[in-house]
């Protein structure tokens, strides 16, 4: 509720908020239009899909979005659960993104198709030739490419 009243905020990194949820993003996110950059990774609690739908909708200054898990084990040890719900690359409008930097982790990609794992693989490699058609892409970062193979 703090974030309402920056209008002329540029760089927001929320790194780590395990109590931040996608509905008190959103609504602080439609305030903050003059945003550039956006670091979200280790936020558990927030929904991939909808925070880009958010970016797309009401942020079209933003130029760098990071999701995704933190890999330092002080902070997530070996074994427990990555956080950060699931993404699902293919429903993205990626016409509406004017990002130049994005990073994601591809282990967070919904794991369930129809097809199993071939599948989840297709949909993973759609997923990512969608996002290189953002037409102002300069930086796109892969975490774990292996779900690709």
């Amino acid at each position: 509720s703090s974030l309402r009243g920056c209008f002329c905020l540029q760089d927001l990194c929320l790194r780590g908020c395990t109590q931040l949820t996608t509905p008190s993003l959103e609504e602080a996110l439609q305030k903050l239009t003059t945003l550039n950059y956006l670091d979200l990774r280790g936020c558990e609690n927030l929904k991939p899909d909808s925070v880009v739908k958010t970016v797309a909708e009401d942020l079209q200054q933003l130029r760098t979005l990071r999701f995704g898990f933190e890999c330092q084990e002080k902070l997530w040890p070996f074994g427990a659960k990555i956080p950060m719900m699931s993404l699902t690359l293919p429903s993205w409008d990626v016409s509406r993104l004017n990002l130049r930097h994005l990073e994601i982790d591809l282990a967070l990609v919904d794991k369930e198709h129809p097809d199993g794992e071939a599948g989840v693989r297709l949909m993973l490699k759609e997923g990512v030739l969608a996002l290189l058609k953002l037409k102002f892409l300069d930086v796109l970062m892969l975490w774990n490419p292996l779900m690709l193979q």
